[in-house]
């Protein structure tokens, strides 16, 4: 299995908070073909790889189709915005294809055509948005049972720095809060989204809710949280913000997928409070072993959970270490690159045994099962 990916060096252009690192792992571990679309590119990649410790003369470098199509077996794109030239997906590529679709909620229609004018295989995408995202199945209808799950995992950055004892006993809420179409970009390319979820204001809708006076939430919950267009979440102080509390709630979307501080969060030491969505359960989440879990959107549940954790010291504390081990285990960027290459492993190995069956990703032995941590069903 010979795999080769695209432009890499756009990552460091797509990607200032490093939640998409386990790219650069994926290079590290397995060394990977590089394909450039554009020969002038090199300099770029050189530069990209130097910055993470790697050298471009370690790498075969390709630069036109009909090498790529002797030299791969797998093309994959990790960049997103397989609209755009750098990541348009090569559709006189013989092999499989891969791309993830990243922020797909922008400019949607482009992206979905994108992807199927490409001829595109499979998607990569922050979880496995075909099972838990209704909007992603109504326009990608296509991918369904294509889609590879890749969880965002954590920057090394973030660590234990404070013991659990000295850290105020209560929730802090953390990542960006916004409206259903982002004030930060223009609405005509979030039109689909908006379409979709008409009935719907606000994106993270229980993340909003939470931090709302009015709700009464402030004797449990402190805000870290920006709420845009007033303030725009760059995280670079999450890890001050995590390392200051025992407890921590992820910025959770209409799109249900597990946000970055979902994974940063654990890795340093606080203790997640999220809904108990499949979106974290297939991650291995488990309710009262690494985390705390309430039922979608109740308020009233979110409240009852937490002031028990909080007046449970003990038992908050069990939690906590458990959690912080299963994270800094299983959610490494090293991690889940590795897993990400057993992933398109089996699709390839399956494949090539049967070329004309589909093979669906979440029927793959995964990581996480391989570990003993038990999955939702689809």
């Amino acid at each position: 299995m010979r795999i080769a990916i695209q432009n890499p060096h756009w990552l460091h252009l797509t990607d200032s908070l490093k939640i998409h690192d386990y790219g650069v792992e994926f290079i590290r571990l397995f060394k990977p073909l590089i394909y450039l679309s554009r020969a002038d590119y090199r300099p770029q990649l050189a530069r990209f790889l130097a910055a993470k410790g790697l050298d471009v003369d370690e790498f075969e470098v390709i630069y036109t189709v009909p090498t790529l199509n002797r030299r791969a077996d797998i093309l994959m794109c990790l960049n997103g915005f397989p609209h755009i030239p750098p990541h348009e997906p090569v559709r006189l590529f013989a092999g499989l294809k891969i791309y993830h679709v990243m922020d797909y909620m922008i400019d949607t229609a482009l992206v979905r055509d994108a992807l199927v004018n490409g001829a595109v295989d499979y998607v990569m995408g922050y979880a496995a948005h075909d099972r838990y995202d209704p909007f992603f199945r109504s326009i990608f209808r296509m991918f369904a049972g294509r889609v590879i799950g890749v969880p965002f995992g954590f920057h090394p950055r973030f660590a234990v720095t404070a013991p659990f004892g000295a850290r105020r006993n209560k929730c802090v809420a953390v990542g960006a809060v916004h409206p259903l179409c982002d004030p930060s970009i223009a609405k005509s390319r979030q039109r689909e989204l908006a379409a979709f979820y008409s009935h719907e204001p606000w994106l993270h809708k229980f993340a909003h809710l939470l931090t709302e006076p009015a709700v009464g939430l402030q004797d449990i919950v402190d805000a870290a949280a920006p709420v845009r267009p007033e303030a725009k979440s760059t995280g670079a102080d999450w890890d001050a913000a995590l390392n200051a509390y025992r407890l921590f709630v992820p910025a959770e979307s209409l799109l249900h997928f597990a946000p970055a501080s979902a994974f940063a969060g654990p890795a340093t030491g606080a203790v997640m409070v999220c809904s108990d969505h499949a979106c974290f359960r297939d991650l291995g989440f488990i309710d009262g072993v690494n985390c705390i879990m309430h039922r979608e959107c109740d308020l009233a549940d979110f409240r009852r959970k937490v002031e028990s954790c909080i007046a449970s010291p003990e038992c908050l504390y069990t939690i906590h270490a458990e959690g912080t081990r299963f994270v800094r285990e299983r959610y490494s960027h090293e991690a889940v690159a590795q897993a990400l290459y057993a992933d398109i492993d089996a699709i390839w190995t399956a494949r090539s045994h049967q070329p004309d069956t589909e093979i669906v990703p979440s029927d793959h032995i995964s990581a996480l099962t391989t570990a003993g941590y038990r999955l939702s069903p689809p």
